[in-house]
């Protein structure tokens, strides 16, 4: 019943193919591959958010955002900087791959590896907090955050709020037109 439930979930995205408000390719120092960054603003969204970005970004072909280098994120912020445009989102912020729902605490990323205190983060001031005021689970689900403008990291809401989606697809090669 879930793989059906799960199937119908990603049939479902990508039967609508939305397009993406901007990508751009880098190589990624990581994985040691190029990798394509696809920017989505929130009306792709439906709920749950986070399932329905996570569904979206694995029907095409990727995950939800691993940003574990500082020039990944700054590459996705720029861009997202870049778009100029204030309607993209309404509740300030684009879900990335990282989350702490099977642990309270230790954030995991997409792929299954730890975002440990020593490994890169930016994480906004005072944040994760864990915030309980709005839903009883917490927030576990993690965001690039542009409330104050900052593009910061901040734990939020996996349902509550629709965000932006920001997908990341592993490709063999690097088209030379769209690196940044």
């Amino acid at each position: 019943m879930i793989v059906v439930l799960f199937v119908a979930l990603i049939a479902t995205v990508a039967g609508d193919s939305p397009t993406p408000q901007t990508s751009f390719q880098m190589e990624d120092p990581y994985s040691c591959s190029c990798v394509q960054y696809d920017i989505f603003c929130d009306d792709v969204a439906e709920e749950p958010y986070y399932e329905k970005a996570a569904a979206l970004c694995a029907a095409r072909g990727g995950s939800l955002a691993i940003l574990r280098t500082e020039e990944s994120d700054t590459a996705v912020l720029n861009a997202i900087n870049g778009m100029n445009d204030a309607t993209c989102i309404t509740e300030y912020g684009y879900f990335i791959g990282l989350s702490d729902a099977d642990s309270e605490g230790t954030f995991q990323w997409f792929d299954g590896t730890f975002s440990c205190p020593v490994s890169y983060n930016r994480w906004n001031a005072g944040e994760p907090n864990n915030n309980d005021k709005k839903a009883t689970e917490g927030q576990d689900c993690a965001q690039m955050w542009f409330r104050r403008g900052t593009g910061n990291w901040d734990d939020e809401y996996c349902n509550l709020r629709k965000k932006g989606v920001i997908c990341q697809t592993f490709n063999v090669e690097c088209d030379a037109a769209l690196l940044k």
